[in-house]
């Protein structure tokens, strides 16, 4: 699995971290990253379609990996903020981010699941992932406990900063009810949260949203 930092904007002052979806390329965030860059230091994390795959160990490496490099980004200069966008699957990196570092202010996630096994195994995307584990005999209760550490909702005791989920009720891929049991994990360990919920976009339709009006983002992430 390869990833690729981009950065966008000066070196000092706010650091936003922006983690893409599966799948996306770095032009498919030029637009809101460069956009940003006006606000914010901007690095976007852009991965191979890899970092996901039915080999759960070395899947989680990846995702440990790509965290592991955002920790020593946020812990290599002193920036007046922190905060740290994610996109379907890296909703899940931004949890596990989340929970290592205590500096971060806010946290959005766009489409998110209480846990990543959840979310692969009623994806249409991760079909043929899902298909791959049933055949190596690993089914949804077992993949959560393999990856355990790549659940949001594990661990919520270590999280910190502040939560904005942004869900979707049309959104199939990572269905709104998971979304909405997320929620409900948050509440029940009394963090600091708050829910945005579209009606009518898709999954893809709900990410895009963002890639191509910005000023949705900044809203969110500037509102006290």
């Amino acid at each position: 699995m390869n990833y690729k930092k981009t950065v966008y904007g000066d070196k000092k002052g706010k650091l936003l971290i922006i983690f893409s979806h599966w799948k996306s390329k770095p032009i498919g965030y030029y637009y809101l990253a460069k956009n940003l860059s006006s606000n914010y230091h901007v690095v976007l994390y852009t991965y191979s379609n890899e970092i996901l795959t039915s080999d759960t160990t070395e899947t989680l490496k990846n995702f440990r990996r790509v965290v592991s490099d955002a920790n020593d980004l946020i812990n290599s200069k002193k920036f007046s903020s922190i905060d740290v966008a994610g996109f379907s699957l890296g909703t899940f990196l931004l949890f596990m981010l989340a929970k290592k570092s205590k500096n971060i202010s806010k946290l959005v996630a766009v489409s998110s699941s209480p846990t990543f096994a959840e979310a692969v195994w009623s994806a249409w995307s991760t079909r043929t992932i899902k298909k791959e584990l049933v055949e190596k005999k690993i089914y949804l209760e077992e993949l959560k406990e393999r990856w355990g550490e790549l659940a949001p909702a594990s661990r919520l005791n270590r999280l910190k900063g502040k939560v904005v989920l942004v869900l979707s009720q049309n959104d199939y891929s990572i269905p709104y009810p998971l979304g909405e049991n997320l929620m409900i994990n948050l509440e029940v360990h009394k963090k600091d949260y708050e829910v945005k919920v579209f009606r009518y976009p898709t999954h893809m339709m709900l990410i895009g949203l963002f890639l191509t009006k910005p000023s949705k983002l900044l809203e969110i992430l500037e509102k006290d």
